[in-house]
């Protein structure tokens, strides 16, 4: 199974990107994701505002722009697991923030942070909170969710962001870039640009 060892998570994105030319405010080719967000976990608004700045800086480089959209809570079952159909025109995502007693019920292994299937990432925040004694804990839920989203988008487990376990030797010092690499960002703005969002993750991936 593909996972993120937890022990590691230290790293995230802080530096911004510098993307191609701009037209009224927007790179030409930047490509919009809106991630509907479901926060179960009542995560303090600005350390949800944290994560998702960071996870929008490491998705810069891809020229992929985050839209995100704090969706209601009601008639909507945390443990759904049940995919949702982006469409070509407005890709979308559903991001789902849980507390532990929520996850139980999943039947996930205990180092998990999270996992993904079509159209939908699952977060475990109270796992997150205790990832990291070194980052803010709005730095390292960023990581965990652009991970995720990375997942959502068609990547596996490989290389930099998207690493199945991360190198003792990449612990932080200060705060260094770490995120997708090139071709990882080409995957994901493919998979955008063919409309293919639906359909990239057919198996669950998991980040621990």
């Amino acid at each position: 199974m593909r996972s993120l060892f937890l022990t590691f998570i230290v790293l995230f994105s802080s530096a911004p990107a510098t993307l191609g030319e701009t037209r009224c405010g927007k790179p030409a080719s930047e490509i919009e994701l809106t991630v509907h967000v479901y926060d179960y976990a009542s995560v303090p608004n600005e350390i949800l505002v944290e994560g998702e700045g960071e996870a929008s800086k490491i998705f810069q480089p891809a020229e992929i722009r985050l839209l995100w959209a704090k969706s209601p809570l009601v008639g909507t079952p945390a443990n759904a697991i049940t995919p949702t159909s982006p469409t070509p025109r407005r890709p979308s995502a559903v991001l789902k923030i849980l507390p532990e007693y929520r996850v139980e019920p999943l039947h996930r292994a205990q180092r998990e942070l999270g996992f993904t299937i079509p159209g939908t990432s699952f977060i475990f925040f109270d796992r997150v909170r205790t990832a990291s004694p070194i980052l803010p804990i709005g730095a390292v839920l960023g990581y965990v969710v652009a991970h995720e989203l990375g997942h959502l988008l068609g990547l596996h487990h490989s290389a930099g962001l998207m690493s199945e376990s991360v190198p003792p030797a990449w612990l932080l010092r200060g705060r260094r870039v770490f995120g997708f690499t090139g071709e990882q960002e080409k995957e994901m703005a493919n998979t955008l640009n063919a409309g293919l969002l639906g359909d990239v993750t057919r198996h669950v991936s998991s980040c621990r």
